[in-house]
């Protein structure tokens, strides 16, 4: 399948993009670990990707509350799981092509794995501008 690229002409701005744009964006590129992701619609993505994991966990309780007659808290927690499950390929990908944009390899994602200091220099590095010009990965994202 041909990949369409829109290219943004030279002194115009792109177009802001909505937060479920920018979900929609990474779940049709869900399994693309390849190019570039700005730092907006990462972002965006990670935002909205929130909001529906806390939906999912309120339907959650609702729905077994509804089942079972008496609310507990981690009745939410199978749905959310659920959900969990289903998002870390799409995340792992968003993350990775994240990095890219700054010209940092998708590896750097594995510091998540060492407790606090990893997790809290991976958050660093997904929070730095991405290049402003083509790099080792592609050209500039503008999603």
């Amino acid at each position: 399948m041909a990949e369409v690229k829109k290219e943004v002409a030279k002194g115009e701005k792109p177009k802001k993009m909505s937060m479920h744009q920018a979900y929609k964006n990474v779940w049709n590129k869900y399994v693309e670990f390849k190019g570039r992701l700005s730092r907006r619609g990462y972002w965006y993505f990670v935002v909205y990707n929130l909001l529906v994991g806390i939906v999912i966990w309120a339907a959650g309780i609702i729905v077994f509350e509804l089942s079972e007659g008496a609310v507990n808290i981690n009745d939410g927690e199978v749905l959310n799981k659920l959900y969990s499950l289903v998002m870390l390929l799409p995340s792992l990908a968003a993350s990775t092509r994240r990095l890219h944009d700054s010209n940092k390899s998708g590896w750097f994602n594995l510091l998540v794995l060492i407790p606090v200091v990893g997790q809290i220099i991976l958050i660093v590095l997904l929070l730095q501008e991405g290049d402003k010009k083509e790099n080792d990965y592609g050209p500039v994202s503008h999603e």
